[in-house]
């Protein structure tokens, strides 16, 4: 039987995109000034 699921470049692009997202987020936060956010989006 075939194997389902993506390969493990295909899940480091995947975590990659993802850190990209939560960095501009972090940083659309910071520019907020909205601690309560930052402090969320930081963990």
């Amino acid at each position: 039987m075939e194997e389902m699921g993506m390969t493990n470049e295909q899940y480091k692009g995947m975590l990659l995109d993802e850190l990209e997202v939560w960095s501009d987020m972090l940083k659309l936060a910071k520019n907020s000034e909205t601690d309560e956010l930052v402090e969320k989006v930081q963990q």
